[in-house]
């Protein structure tokens, strides 16, 4: 009697990126940017699954400057059935959010849609009930932090895709996110995360102090797009646990009276100002794609942040960037310093 063999695909996928990149400084009256020269830098991420395994790993050989060789794993997990349950456990990228500019629903995710991230170590268990899901999960930190638990459930009524999420880390923190497609052109979406004791920062008297307290995480946005090739996307993002408006005009007039570096930590960290905005346009055609991208600051005076992008995609596995940006930490305020960032890059796909 003949058995058929046992059949093991393994699916693959090697993405190599090399990026050229030059940082300048302009006039400032605290310049605390450096300039840094032209640079290559090159990047490898290797992804294999199967049988519901995944492992994502990224390696980056020694680039311009100190830098060691270093591999990173991004992404290992393991996924399998368990009665009505699908069990997870490992590291694994958890997408649960709508939006570009930030994620408050991303509890165990990235935290905008701009951001590299590393997956945290985790167990879930959910079941799927038609098209509605229910989730668990817990991270597992090997590190000393707090841990954190969370119950979600997600669905859909009508045209709108819905979930809500409750958990517990330093405190309790409920969520909730929609999604609304009325039609063929426009989407709605919007979520919120409040936090019964988030992390929040202060600055007085020339320290910059931290504190837990409870907090807001809010999104807004739509999209839409046209039959010439263009979409747009319009977002404002809430978030109270960034640093007052006046404490950020204190911390501009300390770095100028003292030009104290050491508090640049005060404008590098995240979230840099409560109140965020984003127009983002992308324009196709064929193989080019152009978007340009402005975010608004809004701490005491308006600080903009802008970004332009042209990719030519020559083959289905390889394509050539070209962009500008200012840098995210940079131009707090209009006044502490800023730095405008120029680069080339090209991304090649090797997959089955």
């Amino acid at each position: 009697m003949l058995t058929s063999p046992v059949v093991w695909a393994l699916d693959w996928r090697l993405d190599a990126e090399w990026e050229a990149s030059r940082q300048d400084t302009v006039s400032a009256p605290l310049a605390l940017i450096d300039a840094r020269p032209f640079a290559w830098t090159q990047r490898y991420d290797l992804s294999l699954a199967d049988a519901g395994a995944g492992l994502d790993v990224r390696f980056e050989p020694e680039n311009s400057g100190p830098s060691e060789p270093e591999w990173t794993v991004r992404q290992a997990y393991y996924d399998t059935g368990l009665g009505d349950y699908e069990v997870t456990l490992g590291q694994k990228h958890l997408h649960w959010d709508y939006g570009f500019l930030a994620n408050p629903l991303n509890w165990v995710g990235p935290a905008d849609g701009r951001s590299e991230f590393l997956a945290e170590p985790l167990v879930s268990v959910q079941q799927f009930r038609g098209i509605s899901t229910d989730q668990a999960v817990c991270t597992l930190r090997l590190e000393n932090q707090q841990e954190l638990c969370l119950v979600r459930t997600q669905g859909f009524s009508g045209a709108v895709d819905w979930q809500v999420a409750a958990g517990y880390e330093a405190g309790w923190q409920l969520g909730a996110g929609a999604s609304w497609v009325p039609g063929q052109r426009w989407e709605y979406h919007g979520s919120l995360t409040w936090y019964e004791a988030a992390l929040q920062r202060s600055y007085r008297n020339g320290r910059l102090l931290t504190e837990h307290e409870s907090a807001w995480n809010i999104l807004v946005g739509a999209s839409t797009s046209g039959q010439g090739g263009w979409q747009l996307l319009l977002e404002h993002h809430l978030d109270t646990r960034a640093l007052p408006a006046d404490d950020w005009s204190q911390v501009r007039q300390d770095l100028e009276a003292e030009a104290d570096g050491a508090l640049a930590s005060a404008w590098q960290g995240e979230p840099l100002t409560a109140h965020r905005s984003l127009v983002r346009l992308t324009q196709n055609w064929n193989d080019w794609d152009l978007t340009g991208a402005l975010i608004g600051l809004w701490a005491g005076e308006p600080t903009a942040l802008t970004e332009l992008e042209l990719t030519y995609a020559w083959t289905q596995s390889a394509a050539l960037t070209l962009g500008w940006q200012t840098t995210p930490a940079s131009g707090m305020l209009g006044q502490i310093g800023r730095g405008d960032c120029y680069t080339l890059g090209v991304n090649w796909v090797l997959a089955p």
